[in-house]
Order: structure tokens, then C-alpha cells, then sequence
């Protein structure tokens, strides 16, 4: 360059000092550094006038620095930070923004960085500083004069107030559905039915909601964590501690915690106790849903109403006796009430569609009966003797109703007992004022004593006549009551075998029905004891016998009824003289009255239907329930996480404080840029330690700062800066510190990583044997309570939790130090200094570790992401399942079926009741349930539990295969024409027009005339069951007898239909027969018994084994139908029929009707069916015997009764000890093998994601942890990235600083290494690399591949033509001049940064035509990184 191109470059000589720009005039004036201008004779006018013009600024400026400086304020005492900046900002420094001078800071290697600028704290446009009580502008002031404050853009997302609102809202959502689904699980007893699929998603997905939740805080917890350095010094001058040293994010969580709270760093510490908070909750979160057997709830279950109630009173009008004898059933024989019937009230009879319920709540119809009852007067008008018994004639009168009454009583004719009182009490009928209109019956009750003269009584008797009696009636109640009813609408509520409850529904509208008067209910009542079964049956009879000793009592059968329904429900019979007080007899009379008329209306006002309904069904079922105690605890966690954020939303920054986002290393290069001190004091520690930098660093304090300058040329733009820093001392160079190397992470040592592996490995391994333990023991343990359940579910979730912060910790690492590994192997600018993978979404960091093909990143991002599963996979590993526990119990048997009907003292047995038909007969048509050790036709032994080491439980289940015995019928089925019928039209034997049947294989007579045939009936009286289809002239009949000397067989069977009945021409039109021979057989029944009763249910019946079947000599006991409940009015069938056709036998009215041998087998199947229930029923009866007192058989006249099933069997054999096994249901914590499978190929993946991110790991050269501020800063600062960044690179985005560095052609690749190195050679003929020079960040030209090799400057010749004695402004290459090592003379210039390869000397430089170098220069400054070509280096010519 010759002397005229030296002229117009401007430049100063060497040493001048110079101010560039007004703001640096302005700050070398307020720190007392005289500028002297340098000579300039065209230019001394103007510049004075230009430095008078502004002088006023000056002092604005000066006062503003000033106050600023004043306003910091320094921990350190007196030394403030800021006066270090003031200090290292002197007159000489501050003058050369472009240019050093001699005898300052040599430079310290051939990239020594150039700052483009020297931003201050504020910069102000106004003349002077406006007062502080004035808020607006002086008047006539410009309108730019004002302050202008540069607003820093960028605070970190997460941490913003309003993102944080949004986590107080998710928070108080999460808390609010969790109560909720706790109260849906609590009405609807579970969330739903625990199938596998559903389990899954519930258990999986709470758990994953929670993970999600605590993986965006953790976004929160890591941006307050890297922004609290920044806020600290945003805040206040900090010390280096706890400034740009100060790291959080590489801590452990709750170390992190604890010193941000020493360090009074509140957000920090705020936002990791949320994240440890919310890492409880998703322990707890595992256990909040389970699966349990609980009584789940169907609302519109489907059931069927079997019937409706009648419109009419045809019922009502032939009752029969059946409520009577369910009535007996109910209160004698202990029988469950059948399903339409309930204490006090009948409903509609309704089924479910389903078997497995265990209860059934509908609403339904029912029926209400009731007495309004007044008190009347009673008076005895006459007593008489007549035809053995004592007649009372007696008048019971109210203010409105008078009616006559009559007692006809036996027991008051007897003479014995005279000291004895005479009471009675009898419920009768009775018309007011003797009218016969149904409006004026009523019910009278009457009770009193009566006085009788016993000398009357007795000639009475002897005179055997109708004799007037004295008497004399004390202590009389007389009620007349008037019947009422009303269907209303009840909630009724049962199970498959008893009804629970039932209740009138509340505002239900009571109605009656058209065809039905309240005395035809009550008229019914009264029927129903009229049959003959009714009046020969004595089984309420023991009520009044038990006032024997008291008085001699009379009764009737209703009354003696009520007593027995008051002394079933209380246990004991009301005493005797009460009976005599109206409030106690109405009472009594009035439940009675309820339960007896329900009766009646369940048998005879209703009519078989079949019509759909809804109800509610519960059942046990498998269901997923939520807990209510991790729930509360989350919840009160979750409010603990509410209370903070909203205090965090207080301690969050509400502006912003840096220009940009620091994640990256060019975001960091562009922050620290303008931030002078601190980079010259860090010069030389690139590679040094942490210590080593907080050494050169300690000693100062430290704040952030931004103003905006002219320079940039927009008012909203500025230069940020760090500031602080010891001022280097003059004259003196400063040292590069030691080289250290850090150590990785703990987390990437390679016995870490093994033994990691090998946890992971043990995991798997661990619950494959888990699992395989609980297939084969029926589960790992039994669960006594929910306490287990939760410590199972917990615990390995708090496990693997643990276990997967290893993968999330080795996460963090591996893209915090991707960047850097990525420098070592030269990169371009989106994969190195452009790279940021720690603060963006896992997705993010995959796709852009994807794209640059940073194997290891994305395995440890893809399994941290499997490791956040850890937890969520453990949710659905247990589960409680019930299971059936087994243990062996011994049974004992309490009775056995004997060889004979005799019966001893000790244990008697009625033969002639008809206890075994009326049973039979409620369980056919009255819906009963069977007896106990009964059902259908199986009769097994009595059992109890042997011992009490195990006792019995209403889930308890006994397994055990009985003996038992049931009858066997051989039967011959006679088709039409193996029968012939005769008719007579006459009456024989009382029997009217009789039908004689004669069947061919049946040759056995009788002498009598009735058994000359086989069977004879009657076919005057029709009034046998019809389909409405058929004509008036077919009429059914049917006909069941035993053995009689007409007959061979055990049991004939006849029945069919005639043809025009009543009339002379009758005929029969079809005829069917069955013969059977009857035995009593014993199979082994295998039969399962429930509960602490040892009752069979229904939906489990005994199963025979019919393989093991053997004849026995059981005896047989006489059975006749006739005693059977007479369903019918007398007709063509009789009580065996009558009842099959209304019974669950019954057969359709074709097939009993057919005369094909398939309706014929209908019907005998029928038949055989209906008598061995009847059967049963009357073995159960009159068969059963225990032993005596003494262990042994009973004897009677000398002979033992023994067992009919072995006659041969002792004692011991005939009640044997039995072996059965006790099923208990249990739950037991079993191992779900699906879930474990998840869990295993979940750790799996992360296992060989480990082993993939350890093989392409890099190797680490860093020479400490880049996780603070100073630790990057050094990297870079030891580069030469700062000093080719854009001047307003801190204002620009990440890609246009890529774009400005591309076209400048400065940077095309990027590295981190040494500033030089060499190969030497080693006596043993090793090659080593010596690393030398400094270590940092730095850019490469294209054509650059890596630090250059040390080139020793060597003196050059002194260019011809050149004036001797003057600097000139030469081109040199990088590399590193030996300073002093000669004599020569050296000047400081200003040159151009060629990035031309390192082997051109200053002669080629100088062959460069000029207009290459403009096109040049012109290019380069085209670009924004203005003045970021020029360098200053010592040159020197060659003597």
C-alpha cells in the first residue's frame, strides 16, 4: 500500500489516541480524560464547533452515568462494580473502539478479538435531565429529547405470569377431577367394570396425566433454573458465586432446592419443590384406581312383571285354601315370603333377565290392605248349650253400625278347669244393622271373659238338649272395622331367594281396582277357611293351647293366624289379659289383616302376564373403584402445587431481561458480545477450571445492563451488557491460566453406565420370577386390606421412578454437551453453535438430533421419554383378584334316612300331617323355596361344621359330595289304544255318571265294584281349566292315585279330554295313561352349600352322579294327593292335575289334550317331575332320624331303626364324619403377565437405547462444565465467533445471524480447539500432538479445516520506494510473531483479515491488484458485520 492510499484510509498513526464518536467523547469528558483531536487542518473548524454544539449533552450524559453509577450498589464495600467499569473504561480504551496502542495489551495470539462497540447503561437524547417531580417533556424541548430506555425482549416462556396462571388452572383442574372422579366412583360404586382393556386405559392413563403435567414443569423448573443468574444480576450487583458461576439445572433437584433457598433464589427453589411435589403425586397417582369386587348398580336393567292385577273379583270368589296354607308355610314352616309377597303388602311378582344379580329394586304396583277400625260396646244377650257346645249370642254396637254376632265354642263346654277363666277372642263377619249389602259388612273383633254358671253347664250336658246357660260377660273389646285396599306404587328390593325390602313410594297416587270392593278381599279372607283341608288342619292350634294354663281359651283360625304371625315377628306370644285392651287387639287384628289379604291378592287378584320393565339390578362385579386416600393426598399435594405456582406467578419477572435466548452457543456469543470487561478478564481461561475462572473472576461483583446508540441507527436497539470485572493491570500481559480437562458427568462414566445396565437387566429380570411366583402360588400375597394394595402398587412405582432419573439425568447431559461434541468434529452453524436441544420439547431435540445424525442424542432422548413410562408402566402391574382359598374341614352328619316310618319318643314324627304336601304345594304354586338339605328331587343328609377352627362366613362356600336319596319312578306310558273307557249315565259309589278306565297291561282287580276298574271319575262336574279356543263341549280331565286293589302299578296316571260333557251323548275324546312302580334310590351328589346356613343356591344345584346310583331299602311313606293344596274348584281334575296346570310343571293344554305318543311324553315328563318334588318334600318329612342322646339308633318295640341307604352300616357309617373343603373367597395381589410384558419391553428399549447412546457417545474433551454463564463465556471469548458476529447480533434471530455469517464469508464451519498445534516425533518414534496457543470456539473460512500449525514471523525485506523511518500499512497472515526477540522496530497497524491460506508472504500480498481489494473490501462490508474484517497486529520491516 503506498503512502497516498496510507492518506486516505483515515487511519491515525500509531499510539494517537481517538475518540470515534460522540458517545465515547462523551464518556472520555465525564471521567476527566482530555481528547485532544488529532491534527487535522481541514477539519479543526468544524470539529470544535461540533465538540461546543454538544456540550450540554455531555453534562445530560454525565449526570445520567453518573446516577447510575451512584444508584449500583456493591457487596463488596466500597470497591463498586460499576467503578470497576468506570475504571477500565478510561480515556485510552474507551478512544480505540477499533484501534489499540502501543504498550497497553499486547496481543496474545493472531486472533486477538476487535470489539466493533462500547455500549453504556443509558443513553439519553434530551439537553439536560428533566427534574423528578416533572413527568412530562420541558416545555419546547424536542419530542426525541426524552430518556430512551431500551426493553430487553426476551424472558423465558415457562416462567411467564401468564403461562404460570395457566399451570394454577391445571393444577385446580387436576384437584377437582380427581374428587370428582372419586364421587362417581363412590355413587356408582366404581368407575366401571374392570375389564382388561379398561383397566389398562384408566390405570395407564391417570398415571400419564400426571407424567405429562410434571413434564411441562419441568420446562418451568429448567428455564427459572438458567434464568437465575441472569435475574440476579438484572436485580442486583451479584458476587461470582452466584452470578455467572451460579449453576441449578446440572443439580440434583433437591440439592438444587436447598441451595437456591440459602441463596434466597425463591422462584428456583419454588418451582423444584413443585416438581418434587408432582413426582409424589405420580407415585401416588399409581394406586388411585384399582380393581375390586364391589356391588355395582345396572339402572335400566330389564326385568319382567309375571303378572298384572285383575279387574275382577273372580279370584276373590274361589280363593281355595292356598293362602291359608302359605300363610302356615310363612309363619310355621319358616318359608321366605315368595317372590309378590312381603310383610303387610303384595307387588307385582318381577324377574330379571339376568341370573347373576344380587339384587333386584324395582318400582312396581302393589297391593296395601288395611282395617279402619272403630271401638263398639259389646253385650252378651244369650248363652246356650246346644249339641255339645257352648252358643254365645252377642251385640257389638258403634254410634253408626249395630251388628248381631254368634260364638259357637267347645272349649267352653268342657266342666274341667273350673277355676279357670272362659276368654275368648274371635274375628267374624258381620253386617251393620243386619243388612245384607256389601257396603255394610264389616269385621268384627271381639274379646272378653265370660262368667258361666258351671251348675247350668253341667245339666246342660246331662240333659244332652238346647238349655239357656246363666253367663255373665266382664273385660269385653269389641272393634267393628270396615276393609280397605290401594294399589299404589312400591319400591321393592330383593335377591335371587328372599326379598330385603319393601317401602310405598313417596307421594304415590292410591287407587282401587274397578272390579274389586274391599269386602270381596275381606270375604275372601273368610273363604279361605272353609274348605275341608282348612278345617281339619290344626297348625296354628298351638298358639291357643299355649294360654292352656292361664284360661281356657277360644279362638277361631283367623285369630289363632294373627297370634302365630305376632309370635313369629316378635318371638313370643303377646300376654293374654293385653289381648283384652282395644289398642293392642286392633293391633294385632290389623297386621294380621295386612299380611293375610296380601297373601290374598297375590294368589288371587293377580293374573298371569308377561310384560317388560326397568329396574336396578346390583351385582357383584370385578369394577374399577378409586381410592379415597391417595386421592385426598394428591389432592392436598396438588393445593400445596396451586398455593406455590401462585406465588411463583408473583416472583416471575414481568419484563424481559436479556435481548435474546441464551440456550445456544451463538445465542451466547451474541449476549456477551459488547460485554468488555468481562471478556478481557476472561481472556486465557478457555481451558482453564472452573476455579481458575472464578480466581481471575473473584473479587467483583456483577449486573446486566442495555441502552440503545446511534450506531445502530434505531432508537430500540442497543448493546447489552455484563457488568464487572477486575481491570487488568496496566502495561502488563495477561497470562493464559492452566490447561485442565474436566471429568464427564458421573452419569457417562462407563462403570455407571454398566452397572445401570445392569439394574435395568435385574428389573426385568426381577418381575419375570415375580411373575412366574404368582402364576404359580394363585398370587404374591393376600390383601387384608387397601393399605397393602397401595405399598404394592407404590412402591415399585417410587422404584422405577428412581431408576429412570438416571436416563432423565443422562438426557440432559447428552444435549447440553451435544453442541460441544459437534464443535469437535467441525460442523456447520444449525449443528454446532446453532444447535439447541436443552430448552425445546423432547419431539423438538429428536428431529433436530435426527438431522444431524446425533445417534446418541436421540437414544437418550427416546429413552428418557421411555423412562417418564417407568412409572405409568407400573400403574396396571398388581391387581387384586379374588380367588377361592381352600382348606380341609370335616363335616359331620346329623341325621339319616331310615329303613322304617316307626319314629321313637325322643324323635317323634307325625305320619298322618301334611306338612310334606303343603311344602310341596307352596313350592309348586306358591313360588317358596325349598327346605333346607332339599332340592327338587334330592333329599341329602343334615351337615354341620365338625369343629370351629374354621368357622363358617356368609362368602364361606363348602364343597362335599353327600349321599342322598331321591325317588326313582319305572313307569309304562298306554297310548289310546292300549285303554278302554266305559260311561255310565248313572250314579255308583256316590260317583255321578262314571267314567270307568281300564288299561291292558293293568290286570289287577279288586271285589268292590269301584275297582273292577282301573280308574273310575266322575264326568258330572265341569269345571275344569279351558283355553279360550276351545268349545264349551271339550273338556279336560285328570286323575293321579296310588296304589290301590284296582291296580298293579304304584301310581296310575289318567288323563285326556270329553267330548260334548253334560250332556247324554258325552264321550271321551282323547285318553292318555302312565303306570310307574316307585323306589327310593341313592346317588353321590356332588353340592356346594353357601353361607353360615348351609343353603344351596339355586343357580349352583347339586349335580348327581349318576354312575354311582344304588336301590335302597329307604322306607317309602304313604303319600296322598288329595291333601294337596286345592288350587281349583272341585272338577275333572283333580288336586295332582289341577296343580301341574297351574304349577312350573305345567304342561300346554295341546299335549294334555294330544293323543300322539310326543304329547304323551310331555305330559309324562310333567308328571314324573310334580312328584318327585312331592315326593322329596315328603321323605324330607317322615324319613329323616337322628340318633339318640346316647350316639346310638333309635329303638322302638325292640327293633332299631336303622338307615335305609345300608342297613348293614353302624352307627358311624350311618352318620359318617365327612371330608369336605372350605372355600373362603380371598383376595390375593396377582401379577398381571400383559402389564408385565409392557413393563419388560418398555425397560427393554431403554436397555439397548443405553447401550446405542453409549457406543456413539463422544468422547468428552471439555475442559469443565458448560452449564454457567462464565464457562461458555470463556470458550468463546478464547475464539474468534465475538469478534465476527454481526454488530447487532444480540437483536437478531438465530437464522439471520447464520445468514449474515455465511455471506461474510468469515465462517462457513465451525470447531472448538486449540489455536495451534504440531506434530512431534518422539525419541521412540511416537508422533505426538503439542497443542498449543489458547482453546476456544471459533469459525473457519472456507478452505479452513482446523486450527493452523505455529508459523514463526521472520523479519522481511524492506520494500524499495518506501520512505524509511515511517509506518506503513502492510497485509500479513495469521500466526504469532515472537515479540522482542530482536531488536527491530515495531509499529501497531491496522490490516486486513485475509482468510487466504497461511503460506503467502507480504511480497505475493502486495502483487494483489487494488481493485481485487476493493471488490474485496466492498463485498465484506456489504455484510453486518461491520468493521469485523480489520485486525491490529505488530508488523516490522527488515533493516
Amino acid at each position: 500500500m503506498d503512502q497516498a492510499a496510507g492518506g486516505k484510509s483515515h487511519i491515525p498513526p500509531p499510539g494517537i489516541k481517538r475518540a470515534v464518536d460522540s458517545y465515547h467523547r462523551q464518556l472520555h469528558e465525564t471521567h476527566g480524560v482530555q481528547v485532544v483531536p488529532p491534527s487535522d487542518d481541514n477539519n479543526t473548524g468544524s470539529r470544535t464547533g461540533t465538540g461546543g454544539e454538544q456540550s450540554s449533552s455531555f453534562q445530560a450524559r454525565r449526570e445520567s452515568w453518573r446516577d447510575r453509577v451512584a444508584a449500583s450498589s456493591s457487596p463488596l464495600g466500597g470497591n463498586s462494580p460499576l467503578g470497576h467499569v468506570t475504571s477500565f473504561f478510561d480515556s485510552e480504551r474507551l478512544a480505540r473502539s477499533a484501534v489499540y496502542s502501543e504498550g497497553t495489551y499486547p496481543a496474545q495470539g493472531p486472533n486477538r478479538t476487535r470489539w466493533p462497540f462500547l455500549g453504556s447503561i443509558r443513553s439519553q437524547r434530551s439537553s439536560r435531565r428533566p427534574s423528578s417531580n416533572s413527568t412530562s417533556p420541558r416545555p419546547g424541548s424536542e419530542p426525541g429529547e426524552q430518556p430512551n430506555e431500551i426493553e430487553l425482549p426476551w424472558r423465558p416462556w415457562f416462567i411467564r405470569r401468564r403461562i404460570l396462571v395457566l399451570f394454577a388452572i391445571l393444577f385446580a383442574a387436576l384437584i377437582a377431577g380427581l374428587e370428582v372422579v372419586l364421587a362417581v366412583s363412590d355413587k356408582n360404586e366404581g368407575l366401571r367394570r374392570a375389564d382388561e382393556v379398561s383397566r389398562f386405559i384408566w390405570q395407564y392413563g391417570v398415571v400419564l396425566v400426571f407424567v405429562v403435567v410434571a413434564a411441562l414443569w419441568a420446562r418451568v423448573e429448567h428455564q427459572a433454573a438458567t434464568a437465575a443468574p441472569w435475574l440476579r444480576m438484572m436485580h442486583a450487583p451479584t458476587e461470582i458465586d452466584k452470578s455467572l458461576l451460579l449453576d441449578y439445572a446440572s443439580k440434583f433437584p433437591p440439592w438444587a432446592m436447598i441451595k437456591a433457598a440459602r441463596n434466597n433464589d425463591w422462584l428456583v427453589a419454588s418451582t423444584l419443590a413443585v416438581g418434587l411435589l408432582l413426582k409424589i403425586v405420580i407415585i401416588f397417582s399409581t394406586a388411585i384406581i384399582t380393581p375390586r369386587l364391589t356391588m355395582a348398580s345396572n339402572h335400566n336393567s330389564l326385568i319382567t312383571l309375571e303378572a298384572n292385577f285383575s279387574q275382577s273379583n273372580a279370584g276373590l270368589q274361589n280363593i281355595g285354601s292356598l293362602p291359608y296354607f302359605a300363610m302356615v308355610g310363612l309363619q310355621e314352616n319358616n318359608m321366605s315370603f315368595p317372590n309378590g309377597i312381603s310383610a303387610r303388602a303384595a307387588y307385582l311378582p318381577f324377574s330379571s333377565d339376568s341370573d347373576d344379580f344380587m339384587t333386584l329394586n324395582a318400582t312396581v304396583d302393589g297391593f296395601a290392605g288395611g282395617l279402619e277400625c272403630e271401638t263398639a260396646s259389646l253385650t252378651l244377650s244369650k248363652v246356650r248349650f246346644m249339641d255339645g257346645n257352648v252358643q254365645m249370642n252377642l251385640t257389638a254396637e258403634t254410634s253408626n253400625c249395630t251388628t248381631k254376632q254368634t260364638i259357637l265354642s267347645s272349649h267352653f263346654s268342657t266342666t274341667g278347669n273350673q277355676t279357670l277363666p272362659r276368654k275368648f277372642i274371635v274375628l267374624q263377619s258381620g253386617g251393620c244393622n243386619g243388612s245384607s249389602n256389601i257396603d255394610s259388612q264389616r269385621i268384627v273383633v271381639m274379646a272378653g271373659t265370660l262368667g258361666l254358671d258351671m251348675d247350668d253347664l253341667q245339666e246342660a250336658k246331662r240333659k244332652s238338649s238346647t238349655t239357656t246357660i246363666d253367663a255373665k260377660l266382664s273385660n269385653s273389646t269389641a272393634l267393628v272395622c270396615s276393609p280397605t285396599y290401594a294399589i299404589t306404587k312400591m319400591r321393592v328390593s330383593r335377591n335371587p331367594r328372599d326379598l330385603i325390602s319393601i317401602w310405598t313410594v313417596d307421594g304415590a297416587q292410591n287407587t282401587t281396582l274397578d272390579g274389586v270392593k274391599p269386602w270381596d278381599v275381606a270375604q275372601a279372607q273368610f273363604d279361605s277357611y272353609l274348605t275341608g283341608t282348612v278345617e281339619n288342619d290344626n297348625s296354628f292350634s298351638i298358639e291357643d293351647q299355649s294360654y292352656n294354663r292361664e284360661a281356657v281359651f277360644h279362638t277361631n283360625k283367623p285369630v289363632e293366624a294373627a297370634l302365630a304371625l305376632r309370635a313369629r315377628e316378635t318371638g313370643s306370644l303377646p300376654e293374654l289379659a293385653s289381648l283384652q285392651e282395644g289398642s293392642t287387639l286392633e293391633r294385632l287384628v290389623d297386621d294380621y289383616f295386612e299380611q293375610y289379604t296380601a297373601i290374598i291378592a297375590r294368589y288371587a287378584m293377580m293374573d298371569p302376564a308377561s310384560s317388560r320393565s326397568t329396574g336396578t339390578s346390583s351385582f357383584i362385579q370385578r369394577r374399577l373403584v378409586a381410592k379415597s386416600p391417595p386421592i385426598h393426598l394428591m389432592a392436598a399435594l396438588l393445593a400445596v402445587c396451586l398455593i406455590i405456582t401462585i406465588l411463583i406467578v408473583f416472583l416471575a419477572p414481568t419484563k424481559g431481561f436479556l435481548p435474546r435466548n441464551p440456550s445456544a452457543i451463538a445465542d451466547m456469543a451474541a449476549v456477551i458480545a459488547h460485554s468488555h470487561p468481562l471478556v478481557e478478564c476472561l481472556r486465557g481461561t478457555g481451558a482453564a477450571s472452573e476455579e481458575a475462572i472464578r480466581v481471575r473472576l473473584g473479587g467483583s461483583s456483577y449486573t446486566i445492563g442495555a441502552e440503545g446508540h446511534e450506531k445502530l441507527g434505531d432508537d430500540s436497539l442497543g448493546y447489552f451488557h455484563i457488568f464487572g470485572g477486575k481491570e487488568p493491570p496496566r502495561n502488563a500481559m495477561m497470562r493464559r491460566a492452566a490447561t485442565t480437562r474436566w471429568r464427564q458427568p458421573v452419569v457417562y462414566h462407563g462403570l455407571i453406565r454398566l452397572l445401570y445396565g445392569l439394574i435395568l437387566a435385574a428389573v426385568i429380570i426381577g418381575f419375570e420370577v415375580s411373575l412366574r411366583l404368582s402364576e404359580k402360588y394363585g398370587g404374591l400375597r393376600t390383601l387384608e386390606n387397601d393399605n397393602a394394595y397401595l405399598a404394592w402398587t407404590a412402591v415399585p412405582a417410587l422404584i422405577l421412578l428412581c431408576v429412570g432419573l438416571y436416563l432423565s439425568e443422562l438426557d440432559w447431559w447428552t444435549r447440553v454437551i451435544a453442541p460441544f461434541g459437534r464443535l469437535r468434529k467441525l460442523g456447520e452453524f444449525y449443528e454446532t453453535i446453532g444447535l439447541n436441544l436443552i430448552d425445546v420439547t423432547r419431539p423438538i431435540a429428536v428431529w433436530r438430533a435426527f438431522r444431524i445424525g446425533e445417534f446418541a442424542a436421540i437414544s437418550t432422548i427416546v429413552a428418557g421419554f421411555l423412562a417418564a413410562l417407568f412409572a405409568v408402566a407400573s400403574a396396571a402391574l398388581f391387581e387384586p383378584m379374588p380367588v377361592d382359598a381352600s382348606i380341609s374341614v370335616i363335616l359331620r352328619s346329623e341325621d339319616f334316612f331310615s329303613n322304617s316310618l316307626a319314629s321313637s319318643s325322643e324323635d317323634p314324627v307325625c305320619l298322618d300331617c301334611n306338612n310334606d304336601t303343603l311344602a310341596a304345594s307352596l313350592i309348586l304354586v306358591g313360588d317358596a323355596p325349598y327346605p333346607q338339605f332339599t332340592f327338587q328331587d334330592l333329599n341329602l343328609p343334615s351337615i354341620s361344621l365338625n369343629n370351629q377352627d374354621h368357622p363358617l362366613r356368609d362368602g364361606s362356600n363348602v364343597s362335599v359330595t353327600l349321599t342322598a336319596i331321591r325317588p326313582q319312578m319305572d313307569c309304562r306310558l298306554y297310548l289310546s289304544n292300549e285303554i278302554s273307557t266305559n260311561i255310565t249315565l248313572t250314579t255308583s259309589d256316590n260317583i255321578v255318571n262314571p267314567l270307568r278306565i281300564d288299561l291292558r297291561g293293568e290286570t289287577c282287580r279288586g271285589e268292590k265294584a269301584k275297582d273292577r276298574s282301573n280308574a273310575v271319575l266322575s264326568t258330572a262336574i265341569v269345571s275344569a281349566l279351558r283355553d279360550g279356543s276351545q268349545s264349551e263341549n271339550s273338556t279336560f280331565f285328570g286323575l293321579g292315585q296310588n296304589k290301590t286293589d284296582s291296580q298293579c302299578s304304584d301310581w296310575l296316571y289318567v288323563w285326556g279330554t270329553l267330548a260334548s260333557a253334560n250332556s247324554k251323548s258325552v264321550s271321551v275324546s282323547t285318553i292318555n295313561a302312565l303306570a310307574c312302580n316307585e323306589t327310593i334310590e341313592a346317588v353321590d351328589t356332588s353340592v356346594h352349600f353357601y353361607g353360615t346356613n348351609l343353603r344351596i343356591d339355586p343357580s349352583d344345584p347339586p349335580i348327581p352322579n349318576h354312575l354311582s346310583v344304588k336301590y335302597t331299602s329307604v322306607a317309602i311313606p304313604d303319600l296322598d294327593y288329595s291333601t294337596l293344596l286345592n288350587v281349583t274348584h272341585t272338577g275333572l281334575l283333580d288336586p295332582f292335575f289341577a296343580m301341574m296346570n297351574a304349577s312350573q310343571f305345567a304342561v300346554p293344554e295341546d299335549s294334555l289334550g294330544g293323543s300322539t305318543a310326543a304329547d304323551a311324553g310331555v305330559v309324562r315328563s310333567g308328571i314324573l317331575s310334580q312328584h318327585s318334588v312331592i315326593r322329596a318334600q315328603s321323605l324330607n318329612s317322615k324319613v329323616r332320624r337322628h340318633l339318640t342322646s346316647a350316639g346310638t339308633f333309635p329303638n322302638v318295640d325292640g327293633q332299631n331303626i336303622l338307615s335305609g341307604v345300608d342297613p348293614s352300616a353302624s352307627v358311624s357309617e350311618a352318620v359318617p364324619l365327612i371330608s369336605a373343603t372350605l372355600f373362603s373367597q380371598k383376595i390375593r395381589l396377582e401379577q398381571n403377565m400383559v402389564a408385565t410384558r409392557i413393563l419388560q419391553g418398555i425397560v427393554g428399549a431403554a436397555i439397548l437405547l443405553h447401550i446405542i447412546a453409549w457406543i456413539f457417545a463422544p468422547r468428552n474433551k471439555l475442559p469443565r462444565s458448560p452449564t454457567t454463564i462464565a464457562s461458555v463465556a470463556a470458550l468463546l471469548v478464547d475464539g474468534n465467533l465475538l469478534r465476527i458476529l454481526p454488530r447487532d447480533a444480540q437483536w437478531q434471530s438465530r437464522s439471520e445471524i447464520e445468514q449474515a455469517l455465511r455471506e461474510s464469508e468469515l465462517a462457513e464451519r465451525f470447531g472448538m480447539d486449540w489455536t495451534t498445534s504440531r506434530i512431534r516425533k518422539e525419541r521412540d518414534g511416537r508422533r505426538v500432538k503439542i497443542e498449543g496457543g489458547t482453546f476456544g470456539i471459533r469459525a473457519f473460512a472456507p478452505g479452513e479445516r482446523g486450527p493452523k500449525e505455529e508459523v514463526e514471523m521472520k523479519p522481511m525485506r524492506r520494500p524499495s520506494g518506501r520512505p524509511h523511518g515511517k509506518s506503513r500499512v502492510g497485509m500479513v497472515l495469521r500466526g504469532t510473531g515472537t515479540i522482542g526477540s530482536d531488536g527491530n522496530q515495531r509499529r501497531s497497524v491496522l490490516v486486513d483479515d485475509d482468510d487466504n491460506n497461511n503460506c503467502h508472504s507480504l511480497d505475493e500480498d502486495r502483487q494483489t491488484s487494488s481493485q481485487d481489494r476493493s471488490r474485496s473490501r466492498s463485498q465484506r462490508r456489504s455484510t453486518r458485520t461491520s468493521g469485523g474484517v480489520k485486525e491490529l497486529v505488530k508488523v516490522w520491516w527488515a533493516p
